[in-house]
């Protein structure tokens, strides 16, 4: 399928707007509601999981690579979705989440990390080791020099590449040291720098150079696509949109390279229109992730107003307590967030619950959190409440539902409220 994912790309009519929605996230309701989607368009599916998330140390889902994609396929047998259409990726592979470690250490890690993605069958890498380690030298504006994250990438290549077998799909490849940080940002941030065109093309340089020095030609020729910064971003609080007027110099020097698109990283929260746009601009890979969590989280808490709500109207339903078990869980292990809040502002809770960051995806696999979920999904499957009632709180699903268009199911309207995020990608809608 990487082949396929290359041609697919490569063969695009830039002019066009074509791109492929790379969907970030191990979550099963959003894994269910991208496969449904792509089955219904007969499109490509990209599902790609994180270092963080998927590791050969479990990552914060507890799944190694294997147990990903098996979990994806499973899911894809399910809802009849083709896996000769499924394309696996690794996002951010490289040693960002030993960072805390020495560079040998953490690079050690790091290339069995891509080896055992690669051995598993996951066949579109993004290598990134544009991470800075003590001592590390760094460019005039503090990052990583540009020459040591390309041996480094070089490295991870390698690893790669004495994974993949003989007779089976060898992966194509994501480059780029310009990329968001794994995880997302904190505070109040500035709008974010534009890659410029002479940082494209030195990155472009030196990391062919490092690939060639590693005897890697073979997978240079499958390096796809290189991870830029197109002004791109949002934060726990805003979005900072995209302005093709801004990006008109780095896209001339892309023009340079005619076998390398953009990857776009962090394109959640963007307006369909700067989406197309991106698309036009030569982003042919969009990815996308917080923002579909986000909908999930925001669908279950209005079902939980719709399960209040019935209560309250005197239904015999034993009300769950989503939102305050959620907050629990995130309060009682502060490790995914606490980097990027502070414990004793009056807005912690906010933070916590509503950021377009979203990090409370990391907490739904947690057992007082998951629980909640199921109980809550029971509560509305035995009563589901009346139209008037679901055209209160599910204006959109509820003229779906009148149409015909749409399960009118707790499920339905879940898995369809992620699926109104990936509408506005081009080519999704």
């Amino acid at each position: 399928m990487s082949i396929r994912l290359l041609e697919t790309i490569r063969n695009r009519n830039k002019s066009c707007g074509y791109s492929v929605t790379s969907v970030c996230s191990a979550h099963p309701y959003v894994i269910r509601a991208t496969l449904e989607l792509h089955r219904d368009l007969d499109r490509l599916a990209l599902i790609e999981a994180t270092s963080n998330q998927v590791n050969q140390f479990g990552g914060y889902t507890g799944m190694r690579p294997i147990h990903f994609l098996e979990k994806v396929r499973k899911i894809a047998l399910d809802v009849g979705f083709p896996t000769s259409k499924l394309v696996l990726g690794g996002d951010h592979l490289g040693p960002h989440p030993w960072r805390s470690a020495s560079t040998d250490d953490a690079m050690s890690k790091a290339c069995a990390l891509v080896h055992e993605y690669v051995r598993a069958g996951f066949t579109k890498i993004h290598l990134d080791a544009s991470m800075l380690f003590p001592g590390d030298p760094t460019n005039p504006d503090g990052e990583l020099e540009t020459e040591v994250g390309a041996e480094r990438a070089a490295l991870l290549c390698r690893a790669a590449e004495s994974a993949k077998s003989i007779d089976g799909d060898a992966p194509v490849y994501v480059i780029g040291t310009d990329v968001p940080a794994p995880g997302g940002v904190s505070g109040h941030e500035k709008a974010p720098t534009i890659t410029s065109a002479s940082a494209l093309n030195h990155t472009i340089e030196c990391t062919q150079r490092a690939f060639r020095r590693y005897k890697l030609d073979d997978a240079w020729n499958r390096v796809v696509a290189i991870v830029v910064q197109p002004g791109v971003e949002f934060t726990d609080q805003q979005v900072f949109s995209y302005n093709r007027k801004d990006t008109v110099e780095l896209r001339h020097a892309l023009t340079q390279h005619s076998t390398l698109v953009f990857e776009g990283h962090s394109t959640d929260y963007q307006l369909p229109e700067h989406l197309q746009e991106m698309a036009e601009d030569s982003c042919a890979i969009l990815k996308v992730g917080p923002a579909l969590t986000f909908a999930f989280r925001e669908t279950l808490f209005l079902l939980g107003c719709v399960e209040a709500t019935l209560a309250d109207a005197g239904v015999n339903v034993a009300t769950t307590q989503l939102s305050r078990k959620l907050e629990h869980a995130m309060r009682t292990n502060p490790r995914y967030w606490r980097d990027f809040y502070d414990e004793s502002s009056p807005n912690l809770a906010m933070d916590l619950l509503y950021s377009l960051s979203d990090r409370s995806r990391y907490y739904w696999s947690t057992r007082e959190v998951d629980h909640e979920v199921k109980k809550l999904i029971i509560n509305m499957e035995n009563n589901w409440p009346p139209l008037h009632l679901l055209r209160q709180f599910f204006p959109g699903q509820y003229w779906k539902v009148r149409r015909g268009l749409l399960k009118n199911s707790p499920q339905g309207y879940i898995v369809d409220r992620i699926q109104d995020v990936l509408r506005t990608y081009p080519g999704l809608s």
